[in-house]
């Protein structure tokens, strides 16, 4: 398996016919607001059509499964090019980024993102500098922090921002 960082997820990559789709983590539908960790559900939209469309609110394993909730998540995304999210843990990270899925670490609006996608444009311009500048990192002993207070699984996937 090939080593990967998170920052390596912020690179553009052009549209693939086999993965219409966008996978979008979000709690109010219209901001990319909501940690991969803490989802049940994500948005998926399809991004070769000539506006965004929401095709469904696809259910995601729940928390508690470790690593197979990724890879669980890699195949119900089997038809998704991207996935846009403000926060993914490293593990999460690297089995969907190798199951060809882009992972795209930003913020802000849903229409927003799909626009650029739509238009081919650069997401990094959503990204969030603190992504950008260093990969998630993990703390001893104690897993991964997530300074965010909001975090409270146990999955150990938080990022550390």
């Amino acid at each position: 398996m090939k080593t990967l960082h998170m920052s390596e997820g912020l690179i553009r990559h052009d549209y693939n016919p086999a993965r219409p789709y966008v996978a979008i983590a979000s709690m109010d539908g219209k901001n990319i607001d909501q940690p991969l960790g803490q989802a049940l559900s994500l948005f998926i939209y399809r991004a070769d059509a000539p506006s965004p469309k929401l095709v469904e609110q696809r259910d995601i394993p729940l928390p508690g499964k470790g690593l197979g909730r990724w890879m669980a998540l890699g195949n119900i995304l089997s038809d998704c090019g991207w996935l846009l999210v403000p926060g993914i843990g490293e593990a999460a990270f690297k089995i969907l980024v190798n199951k060809g899925i882009m992972v795209y670490i930003i913020e802000g609006s849903i229409d927003g993102a799909l626009g650029l996608i739509l238009t081919n444009g650069n997401l990094n311009t959503m990204a969030r500098p603190d992504v950008l500048a260093r990969p998630a990192t993990r703390a001893r002993k104690s897993g991964i922090r997530c300074t965010s207070g909001a975090c409270g699984g146990g999955g150990r996937g938080c990022y550390e921002s």
